[in-house]
This record gives C-alpha cells, sequence and structure tokens, in this order.
C-alpha cells in the first residue's frame, strides 16, 4: 500500500460480477469508525460486523442494480 492509499474491501457477487463494492474504513464528522460505501454513505460503525454484513449482502444482491 502506498501513502495516501486506504484499506479498501473489495466484494463480487460470484453470480453477478458486475456486483462489486469497494468498502473502506474511516472516522466519520462525530469521530466514531465507521464502514463507508464507495459513494461516501457510511454503512455501519466499525463493531456492527452484522450490519455491515447485512448491509452489503443487500446490495450486492439486489436486482434493481441488474436492470
Amino acid at each position: 500500500m502506498e501513502d495516501g492509499d486506504e484499506p479498501k474491501l473489495i466484494v463480487t457477487n460470484p453470480r453477478a460480477p458486475q456486483l462489486s463494492e469497494s468498502i473502506t474504513v474511516a472516522i466519520d464528522a462525530g469521530g466514531k469508525w465507521q464502514y463507508w460505501w464507495s459513494w461516501g454513505d457510511p454503512i455501519a460503525p466499525v463493531g456492527n460486523r452484522h450490519m455491515v454484513a447485512v448491509s452489503i449482502k443487500y446490495v450486492l444482491t439486489s436486482t434493481r442494480a441488474l436492470q
């Protein structure tokens, strides 16, 4: 990793490879660590792995995204 690069988790739906997302972790305006979508919206606080997993699964299996 180079200076200035933030760690990312790339998640892809193997049944629909066009459904792929880059997840990052950063501090929000309130000083709490959050998981973030590539478009800048927070997913869930770090430590709430269940919510993160459910949210990612929902987005990467959405049939609306394939239309």
